[in-house]
């Protein structure tokens, strides 16, 4: 009888849940459902409370961690690595973050699988934002940033999301040929122009997560100058979604009532995915108000938003970084401004508000450039890599 070939076994860790309201449950969703069309998946992520299923045609295991101490959570979470690594055998582990990166870099020669680190993300740069008192830890940092080093220089290849992440990349000291650019990508079919968009009041949306890198806070003065202004501008509205902290949403529903604009400005909940397009449908220009920040500028990133926003036909108001650049062209897809620049920003918001032609012209282009970075290329990028990782894993066991 002729040889019954062993689907290849891939295990995909990231310390972010799955499903969720944030633009890495979207991407690994995307990812792993790709993954799972080729090899036999195996995905494990963090939750509330211990789940295993199925995922995007992946076996699913969720590892329950408490939420209450970020740090000792990670630890569970490494712990739960481990322990899948030492019971069953793997071609390619594939992982997002240190956390549940180090046991696995460990792990790889005694148990042979190839290993891929997609770096979205570091976080001696990331953790700064969410809990500030971390910059102030230098020895945590410093271990922090060490064992970044490990997993880079230990990881079989890197992917990153962008040249801008690529370049932060190598002079942290990675080498290039180690690192695959796969940008994020966006589903044309499912985020697209509506059919009929109301004319007013003109809205601007924000959609995504309100952590203070963002730049809510600072779309939310430049609006003030903006509401202020007479004409169609006096009646805009803001509208911001997405997931944020109490401490966040407070501030930042504070401060639209000390700047006297709450009637103007409309805070919403995170929303499922499938969602989101109906709600962009309702607005007339995407605002992405990312600060000029070392996560922003330094490391880089690949806006979801800002592709979203263009799929469905909004002209983007953004600033004028690398990251967004590769992306959204100024005066083509949108409005590229000074970064960390108030008045710059209102005077973007104010010429697209007043402005219907350039509006609709922006939009347009918009959704043109946005097929140039659908999920199903990116997916398609990734298995081409994944081909030539795992070929290597399968032939040294041979």
């Amino acid at each position: 009888m002729p040889e019954v070939k062993r689907k290849l076994r891939v295990l995909y860790t990231s310390f972010d849940q799955v499903p969720a309201p944030k633009g890495a449950s979207t991407h690994i969703t995307h990812f792993v459902r790709e993954l799972a069309n080729h090899f036999e998946v195996t995905l494990l992520t963090p939750g509330p409370a211990p789940w295993e299923g199925e995922t995007s045609g992946a076996r699913h295991i969720v590892i329950a961690v408490e939420g209450a101490n970020f740090l000792r959570d990670t630890v569970v979470f490494a712990g739960a690595v481990s322990e899948i690594l030492t019971r069953e055998r793997f071609d390619a582990v594939h992982f997002r973050g240190i956390w549940e990166g180090i046991p696995i870099i460990e792990r790889k020669e005694r148990s042979g699988y190839r290993t891929i680190y997609e770096v979205n993300g570091l976080p001696s740069v990331e953790l700064k934002y969410h809990y500030p008192s971390v910059s102030k830890d230098s020895a945590l940092l410093e271990r922090i940033r060490s064992m970044e080093t490990a997993a880079l220089v230990g990881a079989d290849a890197i992917i990153v999301p962008s040249g801008v992440t690529r370049d932060y990349l190598i002079k942290r000291g990675v080498a290039e040929p180690k690192i695959k650019v796969i940008p994020n990508g966006v589903d044309t079919d499912l985020f697209k122009p509506p059919e009929i968009k109301p004319e007013e009041p003109i809205t601007i949306i924000y959609a995504g997560t309100l952590a203070p890198w963002q730049g809510v806070a600072h779309l939310i003065e430049a609006f003030r100058r903006v509401s202020k202004t007479g004409g169609k501008c006096a009646d805009s509205l803001l509208k911001i979604v997405g997931k944020a902290r109490k401490d966040w949403l407070k501030e930042l529903t504070r401060l639209a009532r000390k700047l006297k604009i709450a009637d103007r400005v409309e805070f919403g909940e995170a929303l499922r995915h499938r969602e989101m397009p109906e709600i962009l449908g309702r607005a007339q220009i995407g605002a992405a108000p990312l600060l000029a920040t070392e996560r922003n500028t330094g490391q880089g990133f690949c806006p979801i938003k800002v592709l979203e926003y263009m799929a469905c036909g909004l002209p983007v108001v953004a600033p004028d970084i690398p990251a967004v650049g590769e992306i959204a062209r100024h005066e083509v897809e949108g409005l590229l401004y000074k970064p960390n620049s108030m008045a710059r920003l209102s005077d973007s918001l104010i010429r697209l508000i007043e402005d219907k032609n350039l509006c609709k012209r922006l939009g347009e282009n918009g959704r043109i450039r946005a097929v140039s970075f659908t999920w199903k290329l990116s997916r398609s990028r990734l298995i081409e890599e994944y081909k030539k990782i795992i070929s290597k894993s399968v032939g040294s066991r041979r």
